[in-house]
């Protein structure tokens, strides 16, 4: 079982691959979490709130008033008022008969009278009613990534659970033979910031048997297996994969990237990713994040649109990932292909070049994303 396995003569197209893995994921099911562990995860029930407010409400410390009452009033020609001021805080419904808020100085108290010494407008520094939230009407809509500001807004209408999927995916690390992990904790990291469940195990070493056995103990909706899909001594992974399950394909024109594999263990699909970390990145964008996009029905991320100040030579027949940097309103283009850790700190944006690409001139638009961890494309 422990023999190495090579890459086939043909890579298989990304394209393929993804359709691949694609085919065998589902949504899975919405489930309810507090408001307070819900962000980044993808909004899974449209969220209805009742009208909100019920009644107007004051968006400034000062006098409940009726605007009629303050007509043509000025500090020169002060309105004696019929009926005594009503004082008022932010966040206070106001009385019936009122339709507006000023300011504290507007009033002068001093006379045995009240008197106005401003105009106001019918609505003004108020919330009308339904203004926050109109009845029956979807605050949120399904497959939207929950952000800091929208469950600020689910707080403040009292919601303290949403419905979200959620998935749960696993990081299974067969361990490189130095230690590092550097691949793993970037994939952790960046999945969580999705607001996904995240688990990462690590084999008790880098043989096929201990690999096999891992995988065979897992329970998660996808499994990202790293490391040792390689063709080298030390390299199990397909063999593991093989025997405990089934192996769809080894090997992806993708680079970085190339000896990804797509498999199965107990219906659960597997991507198994090399331990290098600039191929992660790859994998990410070319399968990664579509297995998210199925398992959580989130909408598609919209890619920022830039010109290129200078032109990108790709190969024809393999995807590669292209490295940029915003530089104002253009995309700088760093690294294809191969990344280097300077390129990968210097980047901004991630674009994917298909396979059937020669590339793009100097001064055309291309569509690129954030490099995943980070804020999505507004």
């Amino acid at each position: 079982m422990d023999q190495r396995r090579p890459l086939p003569r043909t890579l298989t197209s990304l394209d393929q691959a993804r359709d691949c893995l694609l085919t065998a994921l589902a949504p899975v099911e919405a489930v309810m979490v507090p408001r307070d562990e819900a962000l980044g995860c993808i909004c899974a029930a449209p969220l209805i709130v009742g009208l909100h407010p019920p009644r107007p409400t004051a968006l400034r410390d000062g006098w409940a008033m009726r605007a009629e009452d303050l007509s043509g009033a000025s500090s020169y020609a002060p309105v004696l008022l019929a009926h005594p001021p009503r004082a008022v805080e932010t966040g206070d419904a106001l009385p019936a008969d009122c339709d507006c808020v000023i300011d504290h100085h507007g009033l002068d108290l001093s006379g045995p009278m009240p008197q106005a010494m401003i105009e106001a407008l019918p609505g003004e520094n108020i919330r009308r009613p339904g203004e926050d939230a109109a009845a029956e009407r979807a605050l949120l809509a399904t497959g939207r990534r929950l952000r800091a500001a929208d469950l600020a807004c689910a707080e403040a209408l009292n919601i303290a659970h949403v419905s979200v999927r959620r998935p749960h995916v696993l990081i299974l690390d067969a361990p490189a033979r130095d230690g590092a992990r550097t691949t793993c904790s970037f994939l952790q990291r960046a999945l969580r910031s999705e607001g996904l469940r995240v688990s990462m195990e690590a084999c008790a070493d880098r043989s096929a048997g201990a690999i096999k056995m891992s995988l065979e103990a897992t329970e998660a909706d996808l499994i990202l297996l790293v490391g040792g899909t390689g063709t080298g001594d030390s390299d199990h992974t397909i063999a593991a994969l093989e025997a405990c399950g089934r192996l769809h394909l080894h090997g992806v024109a993708l680079e970085p990237g190339g000896t990804i594999a797509i498999g199965a263990v107990a219906g659960i699909p597997v991507i198994a990713i090399p331990g290098l970390f600039e191929h992660a990145v790859g994998a990410w964008l070319g399968l990664v994040a579509p297995a998210l996009d199925r398992l959580t029905l989130r909408e598609p991320e919209t890619p920022l649109t830039l010109p290129l100040t200078q032109k990108i030579a790709s190969r024809v027949g393999v995807a590669e990932v292209c490295l940029l940097q915003r530089q104002g309103d253009a995309f700088a283009p760093l690294a294809i292909g191969d990344l280097p850790l300077q390129s990968l700190c210097a980047a901004t944006h991630v674009m994917l070049i298909e396979a059937g690409s020669e590339g793009h001139a100097s001064g055309e638009p291309v569509g690129a994303f954030a490099l995943p961890g980070e804020e999505r494309n507004p």
